[in-house]
């Protein structure tokens, strides 16, 4: 189970194992099960403009930019691809993850229902580890 720390801050939290932190050193942490995925700032923008581009709705079942990829199976579910890297989750998971992006950004003060506040600049590195 995570435990908030003076190196911590709680951003947004699903449950104990589904999350979102900022280390004291401004790197996002997303939490959710068994991974944990960092970003800087502008990489966590990212990656919630492409979460918003699936919650609207995938024509062609894969939206991709740059490193970061996300794939809608024939079940419904997502798969969030990173690099190597994939987050599988099903319908019900997705939109539980883009309603807790959705929240953290709103906790950062961007203004998240007029997208166009959202800074455009790119990730530059993402990693993430397995807890």
């Amino acid at each position: 189970m995570y435990q908030e720390d003076d190196h911590f801050t709680v951003i947004a939290r699903l449950d104990e194992r589904n999350y979102i932190t900022q280390c004291e050193h401004g790197v996002i942490h997303l939490t959710w099960g068994m991974s944990t995925l960092r970003f800087l700032p502008q990489g966590f923008i990212h990656i919630a403009r492409l979460l918003e581009q699936g919650a609207i709705g995938i024509a062609n079942r894969k939206i991709c930019d740059g490193a970061v990829c996300l794939i809608q199976d024939e079940n419904g579910g997502f798969v969030l691809m990173i690099k190597d890297f994939g987050l599988h989750l099903d319908s019900t998971d997705f939109l539980l993850l883009v309603d807790l992006v959705r929240t953290a950004l709103q906790r950062m003060g961007y203004i998240h229902a007029d997208e166009s506040n959202l800074p455009l600049r790119k990730y530059s590195r993402t990693s993430f580890s397995l807890n």
